[in-house]
């Protein structure tokens, strides 16, 4: 049987089964909670993958990880397919650092025995090609704050930076965590930009799908403090460069299925969480 771990309270467990009475509970908590189902995968970059290139390189520029089959064929008989919501999320720990990243699922289509992972968060946890990685299934709370700093003020001058947050993050980045690197490639100019998470709330580590996220800019890494001109008015005609706190819906209409994490046609790509949205901007 699967339960599930309070990390505040690591004697209290929750049956599985029943999770979904309160999941209201945990979403607006701060609380994080890691299910006792984990598997011990070998690891493999998406370039090691059976995705054509177009692929590897979307898939490279996210923190979706692919899955084998078998793990959702257990979670089904474990739960059951009307309790479970998705997208999943799971934990990704070398076993011998103990560094781990939270990551979403893209699809159960590996090889069995089998996970493919983004290159930069192998990079990130130390994780070679064909080491071996634990992969733990984890419940998120809802995000209601991120504080993001890119690295280029170029990203804060784009036409409409809120619009590109919403897209991306919705499609590539699920799930973000305080004091990491995000990469997002924008294929509309062909320019790829780093953004750190500066922080989150209500918790170090939130999922941003389906719900409202106040969104913040820290000064980019670049900036540059404008000269300051001395004049006789002391008006201060400088347009401000970061932009004012804003909230943004990172919104999936269609709810996803199980069929939809199940391997597709490797000459298409599919991505994990459909379309994004773009709400409540008017």
């Amino acid at each position: 049987m699967l339960t599930v771990i309070n990390m505040l309270n690591p004697v209290k467990l929750i049956n599985l089964r029943t999770l979904c009475i309160y999941k209201t509970l945990i979403n607006t908590s701060c609380q994080i909670y890691i299910m006792s189902y984990s598997v011990s995968l070998t690891c493999f970059s998406y370039s090691c993958s059976d995705l054509n290139q177009d692929q590897i390189s979307n898939m490279n520029c996210t923190n979706k990880i692919r899955l084998p089959p078998s793990v959702l064929k257990i979670l089904m008989e474990d739960i059951g397919e009307k309790s479970l919501e998705f997208p999943l999320f799971f934990s990704v720990k070398n076993t011998q650092t103990m560094y781990s990243n939270t990551c979403a699922v893209h699809e159960f289509s590996s090889p069995e025995g089998v996970c493919n992972i983004p290159f930069h968060i192998m990079q990130d946890l130390s994780i070679n090609e064909g080491d071996s990685v634990e992969i733990q299934l984890v419940c998120l709370v809802n995000g209601s704050f991120i504080k993001l700093r890119p690295h280029k003020t170029k990203f804060i001058n784009l036409t409409d930076p809120k619009a590109v947050l919403e897209k991306y993050l919705s499609l590539d980045y699920p799930v973000v965590t305080k004091g990491h690197t995000i990469l997002i490639n924008y294929k509309d100019i062909g320019e790829q930009f780093y953004i750190d998470i500066v922080d989150c709330e209500p918790a170090d580590t939130i999922k941003i799908i389906n719900t409202d996220v106040n969104v913040d800019f820290d000064k980019p890494l670049d900036y540059v403090e404008p000269p300051k001109i001395k004049t006789s008015s002391p008006k201060n005609t400088l347009k401000p460069i970061i932009a004012e706190n804003t909230k943004i819906q990172f919104n999936n209409d269609n709810k996803p299925s199980i069929n939809d994490f199940r391997k597709t046609n490797t000459n298409t790509f599919v991505p994990f969480s459909g379309v994004g949205r773009r709400l409540g901007s008017e």
